[in-house]
């Protein structure tokens, strides 16, 4: 009985095979993610990580998924040569997220609309109102003249009290839009920011 010959998927299976041999599979994938896959972080200013530049190194990671931030924070750590370990702490970006955790998850903020703007008392139980005195002071401070917004804070003995005022037309409605949530989620709080943070930048 003659023998069957192959099916075209087989051969086309062998064809691919011989053809990733021959050209290296990194540079397959490479033209792969040329052709077809844009980056999303892009237009966050978020520089993806390549071996040969590691001064561009940076965390894609965000939100609450604090192990996974880690987890990439880390790789990226040994991942560049440049990396000074004698200022580098874990333990100071995990008490960063669980700061993060607190305020955004547990914090209450009573907003009272002012003239262009908002002022804003926020309050919690007292791990919240520790990380609000922690994080909330820092991050405005970091944000410098983010949107030319004057921003002022004071630390109470039961909450924290924020200030935002426009300095231009059409900007207050931006801050009572935004709130104290969408502030704090604005700026520096880019998941680039995470590596700054356990190199104590």
């Amino acid at each position: 009985m003659p023998r069957e010959r192959p099916s075209f998927n087989i051969i086309a299976v062998l064809a691919a095979l011989v053809f990733i041999a021959a050209t290296g599979v990194e540079g397959v994938g490479a033209q792969i993610r040329s052709d077809c896959c844009e980056d999303p972080f892009s237009d966050l200013g978020i520089q993806r990580h390549h071996h040969d530049s590691p001064a561009k190194v940076a965390s894609r990671s965000v939100g609450q998924d604090a192990i996974a931030a880690i987890q990439e924070v880390v790789g990226l750590l040994l991942a560049d040569p440049n990396t000074d370990w004698s200022r580098v702490s874990i333990n100071r970006l995990r008490q960063h997220l669980v700061d993060l955790d607190e305020v955004m998850l547990r914090a209450v903020a009573e907003e009272r609309e002012i003239e262009r703007g908002l002022e804003i008392r926020v309050s919690g139980p007292a791990p919240t109102l520790e990380a609000l005195a922690r994080v909330v002071p820092v991050h405005v401070d970091a944000m410098g003249e983010f949107r030319g917004w004057k921003m002022d804070v004071e630390k109470l003995e039961s909450a924290v009290q924020l200030t935002l005022v426009a300095s231009g037309d059409g900007e207050q409605e931006v801050i009572r839009a935004m709130g104290f949530f969408g502030l704090m989620a604005s700026g520096v709080h880019r998941p680039h920011q995470l590596l700054g943070v356990a190199r104590g930048l």
